[in-house]
């Protein structure tokens, strides 16, 4: 984790970003430390839904996924892809905070899509 954190910062270069998501995620931890076993449950239930509904899901859709997501692997992305009809599926260079350390990539790959589909 700490070696994939310290090649995101070079990655990045963003320094400032690094330390307000360092300093939220340890001001998270030690707030709602308590609730940890709530929050994986709640993770795990995720890890192992089918998502049946998202077939009845009929406006056009775009499914962003960083392509290194060590939380969410690519799998659900393709899930998701796969029960959504009308989807798109992009794939970006990045883990699953990857929008947060290159917000200006992250709106350009949206506005562009909303652009292409007629938004």
């Amino acid at each position: 984790f700490v070696e994939k954190t310290i090649r995101d910062i070079f990655k990045y270069r963003n320094l400032k970003t690094f330390l307000l998501i360092v300093r939220d995620f340890f001001e998270n931890i030690f707030k709602r430390f308590s609730e940890w076993k709530f929050t994986m449950s709640i993770v795990k239930k995720f890890l192992l839904t089918d998502f049946p509904d998202f077939h009845n899901v009929s406006a056009k859709t775009l499914i962003l996924w960083g392509e290194q997501d060590e939380i969410f692997p690519k799998i659900f992305a393709e899930k998701f892809h796969h029960n959504i009809e009308n989807s798109e599926l992009k794939f970006v260079d990045g883990n699953h905070d990857w929008c947060l350390f290159n917000p200006e990539k992250f709106s350009n790959i949206i506005i562009d899509w909303l652009k292409t589909n007629g938004y």
